[in-house]
């Protein structure tokens, strides 16, 4: 947003406010987050001191939130190439989810983040991930991921009025349609399970829900990235839903080729994985 402003106010001739804006920026990143800007604000800032226009545009992609910051990525090249190919230039078969394991602290996340930045500007991607102590609540990283799209409740005017009633049992923000008669608005939110609290009809209607949301951001770009992080932690729904939606996937027309799920974990906790990794 700092960014969006100094360009604003430069197209506006306001060089002077523009500056000030960085500076805005500058004390607010090191007050609330102890972290400098990026390169690439410094060089729009650079560009509108010496009245010229930036070489490009800065705001690539503004489909999702911003993806969390990360130390820079050293090596990986051959992980990178490796993991483009699959997504751009498949074999055998295009290729709906891969997996990075390894021990903590390895760079994972960064790897994983690395290929988001580098599809931006054409590719939406959402985040999400596990976190410890939250494995008890169900579907948290899909949800914390359809969070990360910046017009979620858009797709409340594509998806039938039977998928939003589910889908608005964990996204409260998305609100069924009045004209809803759906199953899932006729009976109340209990847990009455072990697994995630939905009984097995009701959980089957939630993962098509969830899926169907994903496919419908994705209808509106040219690909999507979906990126799971820390999936040790992750809920047993969560690994039970997106082995469903990779499998779906891969039974699709081909126009859903261009989505790629992604997902981290680590190696000394893999046993959490053996079901949706065999």
């Amino acid at each position: 947003v700092h960014c969006q402003l100094m360009q604003l106010y430069a197209a506006q001739g306001k060089r002077s406010t523009a500056l000030r804006q960085f500076e805005i920026c500058s004390i607010a990143l090191e007050r609330e987050l102890g972290v400098s800007p990026l390169p690439e604000t410094r060089a729009l800032y650079q560009a509108i001191r010496e009245n010229r226009p930036p070489t490009a545009p800065l705001i690539q992609d503004t489909l999702s939130k911003p993806l969390p910051n990360i130390s820079p990525l050293v090596g990986r090249q051959i992980e990178l190439t490796r993991i483009s190919q699959i997504f751009t230039h498949p074999q055998n078969g295009k290729v709906h989810l891969v997996l990075l394991n390894g021990e903590a602290g390895i760079g994972k996340t960064s790897l994983m983040l690395a290929f988001a930045r580098s599809l931006a500007g054409h590719t939406v991607t959402l985040f999400g991930g596990g976190h410890t102590g939250e494995q008890s609540i169900p579907y948290q990283p899909i949800v914390q991921a359809l969070r990360s799209y910046n017009n979620l409740t858009s797709i409340t005017s594509t998806l039938p009025s039977h998928c939003l009633a589910d889908l608005s049992r964990l996204l409260p923000e998305i609100h069924p349609r009045p004209s809803s008669s759906s199953m899932a608005t006729e009976t109340p939110y209990r847990y009455r399970t072990e697994n995630d609290g939905f009984p097995d009809e009701a959980r089957l209607r939630l993962f098509e829900a969830l899926a169907q949301a994903i496919l419908s951001i994705h209808a509106t770009h040219s690909s999507l990235l979906l990126c799971l992080d820390d999936l040790q932690w992750a809920d047993p729904s969560t690994l039970v839903w997106l082995g469903y939606f990779t499998r779906r996937l891969a039974e699709a027309h081909p126009g859903y080729k261009n989505i790629l799920c992604m997902a981290a974990y680590r190696t000394e906790q893999d046993d959490t994985l053996a079901d949706l990794r065999n």
